[in-house]
This record gives C-alpha cells, structure tokens and sequence, in this order.
C-alpha cells in the first residue's frame, strides 16, 4: 500500500536487518571520525559560535525592549535547518557523532528501498567496451524495463532514489538501470551530433536480457532528463524492440522528430509546465547545446496520428499534500484504432523535477503524492483492451495520485 509510513513497510526481518547493518555502520564510522577530527573542529566551532553569538548580541540589541530569553538562541534566522548543523557546531565529538548518525536516519531510504538495495538478486552486468549496468530480475521472466538515468546522475543513484525499483518490484517487473559515460547520454540533436554509441548500448543490453529469457510480455524503456532523450531516440529508431516508452521531464528533438515515423503503442510523457530545460512551448531552453525540440502540442498531435485516434480526453488530479504537484492535468488518447495507451502527465506549476522534488516525502509515507515511476509502469504492464482499459486507468491513476 503507498500511503503506509516507512516503519509499517517493514514485511520481513531482511529488510530490518539492512536497515539495522546499514545504521550501524554508519553510526561507527561517525563516532570514529569525530574522534579523529576533534582537534581540528574546536577552533573553527569556537569561531563560528562567536560569530553567531555576535549576531545574536546585535538582534537584542535591535529589538530594545525584547528581552524574551528566546532572543538568546545560538543561530540566526538563515542557518540551514539541516539538523546536523547545530549539533556539530556544538557537541565536541559526540554532537559529531549524534549529528551523523541523525543524518543517517535521515538519508536512510525507507525499508521498502533498502530492500531493493541489498536484494541478493542484485546484479551488474558486463557488457562490451566495459559497459555496465545494474539490474534487479523478479521471479517470474517478464516483463522488462530499462531505465536511463538523468544527466550527471549514475545507475546506483536512479538504484535508490528514483522510486523505479520500488514500483517494478510491486508490479512484478525485472528491471535494468543503464549506466551512461560520463554522466551524460549522446543523442542525436545534441550538439548537433549523431553519436549512436549510447544507443548501441542500449540495444546491446535489451538483448543481454532477452537472450536470458526476459521480456516475452513485452520490452520496456524509460528515461528522466537526459536519459529519457535517448529511450525516446531508441523507440522511434527501433519500435519493433520496444513496446513502450516513458519520458520524464524531456521531450522530442527536433532533429529525431524529423526522422521519426512512428513509437510504440505505450506512450507516457510526464513534464512540468514550467520545465525551464524542456520548454512546453518548444524550442531552445535553458541549455542550448541540449538542441531544439518540439512543442508538447506537436508531440500530441503525432500521438494521435500514430495510433490514429479521435481526441486527448482531460482530467484533473489535485494531490493536496505534495510540495510540487498540487494539481496534474491528465490527458488520456481516446477512440484509438491501434491498441495501446498514450497518456501526458502536466504538473501545473511544476519544474524540471515535477515529481521527484517530493522524494523525501514520499520515503516518510506523506499522503496524495504524484508518483510518476508508479503510473509509467502501470501503463506499460496494464492489458490493453481498449474498452476496459481507459475505464480501468482513469480509477487506478485517481487512486494511486490522491487516495493514498
């Protein structure tokens, strides 16, 4: 169940004894660095004690006839609120110590995600020209999902902090996270270069996997950013390979959309309306080496083409508690002749992260988030038949976004 906090998620003694291993560790680490570093930290803590005393003397001295002994607090109203700071600042080495260790707690994923992280299934593959990537295989074979980290981000990162492993894990779906050079995939349009050597990569891992038996109900691929130029690049370069693709936070080069004939039959694009990198209204963005691409219109339009289908229908999703998607406009392809499902995810007010801003708070069970990686994954795995299908998705998106 989504909406449960991270201690009712614990199901089975592994997963608290990975949280158990994993703060211990850290906890030991922390106290030995403390220790070591003691002597360092005294004068720089002295320092800025000082400092935040000074500033404190001047606020009492501003207010005049306040003198409420809260006046008297050790840090101003702009230290960061990050918890470690005052401890550190104060605690000789065991504030060293608890503030760690309180950061650990505070970084420790939920148990639901450090199960994935220690899974014994856990494996990195091997793949030419010292390619790598990880992935998590599930009991049964199939289905597949290949997801492409964002620029300047790794495999291990979108491992454990993009909410893909989770939801594949519930929805029963073996998943690959790919690893890019350099922290950053070459797609056609960038830099006005054609350089096919990440998406070979990419076809070479798919059929790594394929030839061990996984993706005979279907072969997936997904990207954030970055990553989600090249998934894109890879379905409309070979849509005989895929049977779906999901995009997050990017949209269609220009130069790949002038190529393009036509995509798998899944389709999900989720953007933020005020995606400065990834404009709505097309073009350059923020980065012009990134190149041009279209507009969110013209992407729907050979949407509706390519499954040849009458119309976007529209809703609304309001999720009152989220920081960044307090309301998501659905649109949903309808009267579609090929099978499939084409769905456009817009957070109003949402940036180039228009879901993955809440990651904190979803690890610690806050209610009505948007969850991109559970709705793309729901589109892929979910039967298409036509009639049930659109009836189906409309309750469980309503659901998954504003019920939890």
């Amino acid at each position: 169940m989504l909406g449960k906090s991270w201690l009712d998620e614990a199901t089975s003694a592994t997963q608290w004894m990975a949280l158990a291993i994993s703060m211990t560790i850290t906890i030991a680490l922390a106290y030995a660095l403390s220790r070591v570093t003691e002597a360092k930290i005294r004068p720089v803590r002295g320092a800025l004690r000082d400092f935040v005393d000074g500033l404190s003397r001047r606020s009492r001295r501003a207010v005049g006839a306040c003198r409420s002994p809260r006046f008297s607090v050790r840090r101003p109203a702009f230290w960061p609120s990050w918890p470690a700071a005052p401890l550190a600042l104060r605690g000789g080495p065991q504030g060293a110590y608890a503030a760690l260790a309180l950061s650990s707690m505070v970084l420790a994923p939920s148990l639901d995600g450090t199960d994935v992280i220690f899974s014994p299934r856990l494996e990195v593959l091997r793949l030419n020209q010292g390619r790598t990537a990880l992935f998590l295989p599930q009991e049964t074979a199939d289905p597949l999902l290949i997801f492409l980290h964002p620029a300047t981000g790794s495999a291990s990162d979108s491992l454990r902090f993009s909410g893909f492993a989770e939801a594949a894990r519930r929805r029963g779906v073996s998943i690959a996270f790919a690893e890019s050079r350099g922290g950053f995939w070459r797609y056609f349009g960038a830099n006005g270069a054609d350089d096919t050597e990440d998406e070979a990569y990419i076809l070479e891992l798919r059929e790594t996997l394929v030839a061990r038996g996984l993706g005979s109900r279907g072969v997936f691929v997904a990207g954030f950013s970055n990553g989600a130029l090249l998934a894109v690049q890879a379905a409309c370069r070979h849509p005989g390979l895929f049977q779906g693709v999901g995009l997050i936070s990017a949209g269609m080069p220009a130069a790949l959309g002038n190529e393009c004939r036509t995509l798998p039959t899944r389709v999900v694009i989720v953007s933020g309306a005020a995606d400065p990198v990834f404009p709505v209204a097309g073009g350059v963005g923020r980065y012009p080496m990134l190149g041009s691409f279209w507009a969110l219109d013209r992407f729907r339009t050979f949407l509706l083409s390519d499954r040849r289908c009458a119309r976007f229908d529209q809703t609304r999703l309001n999720a009152t508690r989220s920081v960044s998607a307090r309301s998501v406009i659905v649109e949903q392809a309808a009267q579609c002749e090929r099978e499939g499902v084409s769905q456009l995810f817009r957070v109003v007010s949402g940036g180039h992260e228009p879901y993955n801003e809440d990651t904190w708070r979803r690890l610690w069970g806050s209610e009505g988030l948007f969850l991109a990686p559970e709705l793309i994954i729901k589109a892929f795995v979910t039967a298409t038949n036509l009639g049930v299908e659109q009836k189906s998705s409309n309750l469980e998106i309503g659901a998954i976004a504003s019920k939890r």
